[in-house]
């Protein structure tokens, strides 16, 4: 486990639990997530079947890119809170080697994601589980 986080950068893990861990309400949790989702850049026609990940509470399509056995994520989703999930796990998982993403587990982000509703973090899985299927495919 202590490699794992080594590898898939250990101070964003951190830096992002300490910073969850500060928040006083789940309202301050939930206005930090929505504001996630609206910085997060959206990419341009993602929107296709393709794309579509099934299993999440609101519309979500993401692309999982591997450039150089590097891993990148795109997505577009109808909700702020989506995205703002989809914001932290592509700040822990971009630019990471496939081996890394692939053993990256809920567990390990347990404390960035234990504010939310269990049916989020469901979803939350649903979307980790995509892409390590992405990148197994592209391997």
């Amino acid at each position: 486990m202590f490699l794992l986080y080594i590898n898939i950068g250990m101070n964003m893990i951190q830096t992002l639990s300490a910073q969850v861990n500060n928040f006083l309400s789940a309202e301050q949790y939930n206005d930090w997530l929505f504001a996630l989702g609206e910085s997060f850049v959206i990419t341009d026609n993602i929107r296709r079947r393709e794309l579509y990940v099934r299993g999440c509470e609101n519309n979500l399509w993401m692309q999982v890119e591997l450039f150089e056995n590097s891993v990148k994520l795109h997505a577009d989703s109808d909700s702020q809170m989506t995205l703002g999930i989809v914001h932290i796990l592509q700040k822990i998982l971009n630019d990471s080697v496939p081996d890394d993403v692939k053993s990256l587990t809920l567990y390990d982000i347990h404390e960035i994601i234990a504010p939310l509703s269990s049916v989020r973090k469901k979803g939350t899985q649903h979307i980790l589980n995509y892409i390590k299927q992405c990148v197994d495919n592209q391997q």
